[in-house]
This record gives C-alpha cells, structure tokens and sequence, in this order.
C-alpha cells in the first residue's frame, strides 16, 4: 500500500495502490487508469506542444521550455553515474517540439529492465514520434579512433539473450505487438540523411557505421570478452541504449543512434589501453559539440 497522502512513491495517481515491481506492476496500474496511463503523463501536459521527438543527449542543445528533474516525476528513481544530469528537458530543435532526456537509467544501477525503459513508454504516450539516443561506447573496431562518432547499423544485445528483454511478461497490444521485429530497429532513411548531413558540416572524417553491442556492466570487459565481442561483429560496445530501442520499436517509433568512441577497448593482453570513466567524461565533453551539431542539423531535414 502507498505510504504518502498525496501520491505513491512511482508517482503514480495510484488512488493508494502501489504496482509491484517491473512492467506487469506497472500495466496492472495502467489498465484501471485508461487516461493517459501515468501519472507522470498527467504532471506534465501543459508544455504548450506535444513533442514528437524524445532525444537521450548529454545536455539539451535547444531552447528549453520547462525542465523537470527525474526525481521529481519519477519519486523511486536518481541517477547515480558522473555525467548524467538527470533532467527532463522540454523545447524545440529547429522548430520541432522535442523532450530531451539528460542522462539516463541504467541496469547496474539496480532497476528492473522495466524500469530502465519506462521513460520510452512515458514519451509515447505524450505522442513521441522519433527516439534519438546516443552514449559514450568503447571501441572493439580497430579501425576506430578515440573521438569518433559512430551511426548504430545494428545492435546486439547480450543481456536480452540471456532472456534480461525488457519486453518480458504480458504484453499490452495498445503499445505495440507481442512479438516485434528488430531486423530494422534504426532507421535507414535517417541514417542516410544523417551521413549527408555530416559530409556537408565536415564531419565525415570521423564518422563511422557500425554495430553496437549492449553488455550488462558496470565493469569494463576483459580482454577474453573483448575478443568475443569483436567475434560476433560488434564494431563497438557499452552498457546501455538497447533496451530502450528494443521498447520504442516495439511501441512504433522511428530510431536513430549515434555512438562517440571514447576510449579503445583492450583487445590483447599486456595492452595499455585501460578503460576507466574519466576518460569517458573527457572525450565526451569534447566531443559534445560535433555531436549536438549533427543532431541540430538531421532535424532541420526531417
């Protein structure tokens, strides 16, 4: 039973009862309030647009109109990781309404994989359209350079082969169907823009294409992991952004990542390269110009 006067700790309008947890809890909650489903989606409407795009960004590089902290729609969930602001961003890119989240939930954290991806299902019931995610990613493609920007091809997700799937349990057809294909989880057609994109701003240089592996984390892998990963045709990897993508192809939208290359993976055994998040946080906030740029100029073409 909910503790609080005014709401429950989800801060769900939960009239008292509190969902248990995962995804099954939370539609349980869901199909007793046909109204928009979450409380968070009724504390937020009056942004005078409905955003139709959700980008996951380090900071939000657009005009912000309201800006909500995490904790502050989410009661249960803070942010622990360095670089991760934890703020709900809303405003306009190029004249389109977007929600921007400033960092993210991560599964080392201790959340369910439910949890992780409830954001997504919150942005598509405010109408999102388009998910824009990024992260910072290790390098397993030797070809790659520390400071490159990766377009996501294609994703492998280790976790969800072993049955860690934040689609796991009932599915609700109001979001998408039980069993969704991913053979196109990014989008083609923005992909394809935004390599033009990057030609035209002079970023091609370091631009490149790749598949992007999900592991669990928090630690980094070790070089017999590393070896593995490269085996299966990752060109890069990290501890986050699949979930995500694999919950909003399911709820319909359209996906478009980008990975910047932070550090070199170790590969080989007596290497010097070691991973360590300082130097994720540095090449990221070097980085985090170019990648803004890219973005702000894809949307002015969609």
């Amino acid at each position: 039973m909910c503790q609080c006067t005014t709401s429950c700790r989800w801060h769900l309008n939960c009239g008292g009862q509190t969902p248990s947890n995962g995804w099954n809890g939370i539609m349980e909650w869901y199909q007793t309030h046909q109204t928009h489903g979450f409380h968070v989606v009724d504390t937020i409407p009056f942004t005078p647009f409905q955003p139709l795009l959700l980008a996951v960004l380090p900071s939000a590089a657009f005009c912000a109109v309201h800006v909500f902290v995490y904790r502050s729609l989410f009661l249960s969930l803070f942010l622990s990781v360095p670089g991760h602001a934890g703020n709900l961003v809303f405003g306009e890119l190029q004249g389109k309404a977007c929600v921007c989240m400033q960092g993210r939930f991560h599964y080392y954290e201790g959340y369910s994989i439910a949890m992780v991806t409830y954001p997504v299902r919150v942005s598509t019931l405010l109408g999102v359209e388009t998910l824009i995610v990024t992260n910072a990613a290790g390098g397993l493609n030797p070809k790659f350079n520390v400071g490159d920007i990766m377009l996501i091809r294609d994703h492998i997700n280790m976790p969800g082969l072993a049955g860690i799937n934040p689609l796991r349990g009932h599915n609700d057809d109001r979001f998408g169907v039980r069993f969704p294909c991913m053979s196109d989880a990014y989008d083609a057609d923005l992909g394809r823009l935004a390599r033009e994109v990057a030609e035209e701003q002079g970023c091609s240089s370091f631009l490149q294409q790749g598949v992007y592996c999900n592991v669990g984390g928090p630690a980094f892998e070790t070089v017999a992991e590393s070896k593995i990963l490269l085996s299966l045709g990752a060109d890069a990897v990290g501890m986050s952004t699949v979930p995500e993508v694999i919950v909003a192809r399911h709820c319909g939208l359209r996906v478009f990542g980008l990975s910047l290359i932070t550090n070199r993976v170790a590969s080989e055994y007596g290497s010097q390269d070691r991973a360590n998040h300082e130097e994720v946080l540095e090449i990221t906030q070097r980085r985090t110009q170019d990648l803004q740029k890219l973005i702000i100029n894809l949307l002015a073409r969609i």
